[in-house]
């Protein structure tokens, strides 16, 4: 079953608003080295 959401532009909360980026290959391979040098304390969340 594959999961389909589309997400808003722009999300506000009471402290916090979040902007939709487009992304880019630079970014997921900074992203990618980020979360791959970060494995040990994201075990918990990412399995």
């Amino acid at each position: 079953m594959a999961y389909q959401y589309e997400f808003k532009d722009e999300m506000i909360g009471k402290r916090i608003i979040l902007k939709k980026h487009p992304v880019t290959f630079d970014m997921a391979h900074t992203l990618f080295h980020l979360v791959d040098s970060s494995r040990d304390c994201l075990g918990a969340f990412l399995p």
